[in-house]
């Protein structure tokens, strides 16, 4: 009995540390889609020496306490330098990343290069959802969204600005990867103590060297609240080693206003990979972050195709009787979706990037989203209408935009 209280009382403990630096979360390492960005400009944003914290938790580390230093320019250091450490307390583990900046030419056509030693957690799951609104989910929901692998090695990245805000990118990455424990029920939750997680799956381990070309075009008109434009992620990664892959990944959003408010926001998500069954090579659909109304992780594969059509009212209905006499009616809107996609061809190592690109089998759903303030809280319901068994899923979401 002591024991179990005095187990009770670390986990708690443990809770209270997430919910002390939760808000400090940053993006982490992205997985096969989207383009993380690089401090824009450290020599002005930061003091010479910055510290920052970016703790986080999952269902195979527990809480993962961070910490890290930003030094600028200091005489010891003559290049914008950051060196972080991490540790795990479920696996008594420890992560660190040491990387070092600096810009050539001018800021006005600047190429930021960017070297980073590393041993840390990563997913392929980012684009689904990011890690803080997933730490989140664990504490209070007891569900983790990401499956996790672990990768040692080094990078070097030559960051170009193209016109305005549009990037282009090429990163060379040597690394190993290791699998993570497939912890189920080590933790609770607050709300929740009784379900268990899903198991971490393993990966294929291995040796690798990558190659990476990454492009971002950004032309919203607005970079946090959007009405019109497009913005586009493009990755091509060709990989060596143990891992001989070919690999094109594209995310892309276009934003088309219609009257007052009210927009339609089209998603595409289309990824292709050849020459591996390794699980971190692969992609998974389905819950949160992609279809919606079907199970987390609900189909995997080497090609992953999906489309989304939302159609985004503003607050346009809660402006109106009797909705306008609700508490919140000035921050909440109302929209409507439909998505389509899948993920498929596992059964054998491709020989060409495009086989089987044109025999999927579309899964497809459609509902409606209820959010406050454009996506700090939303609610999403629903159900599966195409190749499904026409079941209803009901998400919450935090902070996550439309």
């Amino acid at each position: 009995m002591i024991g179990k209280i005095l187990k009770n009382l670390v986990r708690n403990y443990y809770l209270n540390i997430l919910f002390l630096f939760v808000l400090c979360i940053a993006p982490q390492v992205l997985g096969q889609f989207g383009y993380e960005k690089f401090d824009d400009d450290p020599y002005t944003e930061y003091k010479p020496i910055d510290f920052f914290s970016q703790p986080y938790y999952n269902r195979v580390e527990g809480v993962v306490l961070h910490g890290g230093v930003f030094l600028r320019q200091v005489p010891v250091l003559p290049i914008v330098t950051s060196v972080e450490l991490a540790f795990a307390t479920r696996t008594n583990s420890w992560h660190y990343n040491f990387g070092l900046q600096q810009w050539l030419f001018t800021n006005s056509r600047r190429m930021l290069v960017r070297m980073n030693f590393f041993q840390e957690t990563r997913t392929n799951d980012s684009w689904k959802i990011g890690r803080m609104e997933n730490s989140l989910a664990g504490v209070f929901m007891h569900e983790d969204f990401h499956n996790h692998y672990a990768v040692k090695g080094f990078s070097i990245a030559a960051d170009q600005k193209v016109f305005r805000r549009n990037l282009l990118r090429i990163i060379y990455s040597q690394h190993r990867y290791s699998s993570m424990p497939v912890n189920t029920s080590f933790a609770g939750s607050l709300f929740d103590w009784s379900k268990s997680y899903a198991p971490n799956p393993a990966i294929t381990e291995g040796d690798e060297r990558s190659v990476q070309v990454r492009m971002l075009i950004d032309e919203r008109d607005n970079a946090f609240f959007p009405t019109s434009g497009f913005y586009f992620e493009g990755v091509y990664e060709r990989t060596f080693g143990d891992f001989v892959t070919n690999g094109i990944f594209i995310n892309s959003v276009i934003y088309y206003p219609t009257i007052n408010t009210q927009k339609f926001i089209l998603v595409g998500n289309l990824g292709l990979r050849k020459g591996s069954l390794a699980h971190q090579h692969l992609m998974t659909i389905g819950g949160i972050g992609s279809l919606r109304a079907f199970s987390d992780h609900y189909h995997i594969g080497q090609n992953l195709a999906m489309y989304r059509i939302v159609y985004h009212f503003g607050g346009y209905f809660f402006q109106k009787a009797p909705f306008k006499y609700m508490p919140t009616s000035d921050a909440a809107s109302f929209a409507v979706f439909w998505e389509s996609g899948n993920a498929w061809y596992a059964d054998k190592p491709k020989n060409r990037i495009y086989h089987g690109i044109f025999k999927p089998q579309l899964l497809g759903d459609a509902g409606m989203s209820l959010l406050l303030a454009d996506g700090i809280l939303r609610v999403d319901i629903a159900r599966q209408l195409l190749n499904g068994d026409g079941d209803w899923r009901l998400t919450f979401r935090l902070f996550n935009k439309l």
